[in-house]
């Protein structure tokens, strides 16, 4: 039921009085007393209808506005606080601030004293140094007047000996004219004297002709004879001491192991396998790969490398120090000669004069020089560069070891174009770190060789 405004309730309360007059003023009855009764129950709950919604939306808004002064209350708290610690931020503030500027005074005052000192310390520099500027000054002004003083003596002394020269010169000529003329006297009796000479040194040259005929013939035979001493000796030297390398075995030697003298003493016997076929032979085998089971391990130390590895007759290194001692030998140049074959059966060769490989000291580096042959010139790259073994990095690689990515033991540099030391990996292959047997100017990369041999020689010397 919707609630009649307090208004309207009064009104219609008005109106019942009106209506019944005489009920109201006089008790007419118990009937009209319980019409009245109804009446008025019925206008109290009118009333009540009217009136609670007002009451409660008062009571509603009393207790929003107990909230908002409630919150107001709070906040003029939080303010009160707030501003309490403004007062003691900006009481800090100023306190830190005073502190701070009588710091500051402090430190002003102090650079302005320092500042006084230093600026009284230059005066008194600048004082000084104008005064000894004065007195250097003073100096100069003497020492050039001492010196202008000594220099017109030394003056008048050149200008006098200047004449003198002068006067010296022109007798000098005289004199050369008169020496010249009895020279040229002196030339022509001389000049005759020779014509008569030249006559007689013509004959005596037609007989010196016929005595040197003679004497070529003598000489002929005398280097005949020489040769044939040198020969004995070298043969006589190699029975008591044993050949130097290969190219000193007896002319018709086979292909095989030989022991050597190496080194300036020639005292140090040591084994080698000699190339007796190849080009004339008279070759020092010092490396081969072959495709033969079991493989030999090429991917060994620098001691390995050093001493050498392997069997003569099959797959070996034969070292690195008997290499310098052999190549190293005074008066004797090397040519290498390195011979290689693929898995077609193809072989290509090549060659390079005054090979040499240098000492421990040096790195055991190789030096070759020019390239004739049918393989391509890859070593060349190598020329110049010390070896190197996975636990002795020698390479020019910054950052990397070329031994350990390639497996083996190498005149590297940055890395290779040639590492014949390298794994057997039979042929053409997908190989990422090209660890492959290879001659690069050949093959490329990617294929890894079947065999190959490198040997050593005294250059233009020939067994057969």
């Amino acid at each position: 039921m919707a609630a009649r405004p307090l208004g309207s309730s009064v009104c219609l309360l008005a109106l019942l009085c009106a209506v019944f007059p005489c009920a109201l003023a006089n008790d007419a009855g118990t009937g009209t007393n319980d019409a009245l009764d109804d009446l008025l129950a019925l206008v109290n709950r009118a009333v009540r209808e009217a009136v609670d919604p007002i009451s409660a939306e008062l009571r509603s808004q009393r207790e929003l506005l107990s909230d908002i002064l409630g919150r107001l209350s709070s906040q003029d708290a939080q303010a009160e606080s707030a501003s309490a610690r403004l007062d003691a931020v900006q009481a800090m503030f100023d306190s830190q601030t005073k502190s701070t500027n009588a710091r500051l005074d402090s430190i002003q005052e102090a650079i302005e004293s320092q500042f006084q000192l230093v600026t009284a310390r230059l005066d008194s520099m600048q004082d000084a140094l104008e005064s000894q500027s004065l007195s250097v000054n003073a100096r100069l002004d003497s020492t050039q007047k001492t010196l202008e003083s000594q220099l017109q003596p030394v003056t008048s002394q050149l200008d006098s000996m200047q004449a003198e020269l002068g006067s010296q010169f022109t007798s000098s000529n005289s004199s050369l004219r008169h020496l010249q003329s009895e020279l040229d006297t002196a030339l022509d009796s001389v000049t005759t004297g020779l014509d008569s000479v030249t006559t007689r040194l013509d004959s005596f040259t037609t007989g010196l002709d016929s005595i040197t005929t003679g004497l070529d013939s003598v000489t002929t035979q005398l280097d005949s004879f020489g040769t044939r001493l040198e020969k004995l000796a070298e043969i006589q030297q190699n029975a008591t001491t044993g050949p130097r390398d290969c190219s000193e075995l007896p002319s018709g030697s086979p292909s095989g192991v030989y022991t050597l003298r190496l080194g300036h003493g020639r005292t140090n016997p040591v084994e080698a396998f000699c190339d007796m076929e190849t080009d004339g032979g008279g070759w020092t085998v010092f490396q081969r790969r072959e495709d033969i089971l079991p493989r030999e391990d090429f991917y060994r130390n620098w001691t390995e490398y050093k001493d050498g590895f392997g069997d003569l007759t099959g797959e070996f290194w034969w070292g690195l120090e008997k290499l310098w001692l052999l190549t190293g030998t005074p008066g004797r140049r090397y040519e290498l000669r390195v011979d290689l074959g693929d898995f077609d059966g193809e072989k290509r060769y090549a060659r390079y004069e005054n090979f040499r490989i240098s000492s421990e000291f040096d790195g055991y580096r190789i030096t070759g020089g020019k390239y004739t042959g049918n393989s391509g010139d890859s070593m060349k790259y190598h020329f110049g560069q010390k070896f190197s073994t996975r636990d002795k990095d020698q390479d020019k690689y910054s950052g990397k070891n070329c031994a350990q990515l390639r497996e083996s033991g190498w005149w590297f540099g940055s890395c290779h174009y040639v590492n014949l030391n390298g794994v057997h990996l039979s042929g053409e292959n997908n190989d990422s770190n090209w660890r492959g047997v290879v001659w690069e100017a050949w093959r490329g990369y990617r294929y890894s060789l079947k065999n190959t041999e490198m040997k050593i020689r005294p250059q233009a010397a020939k067994v057969g």
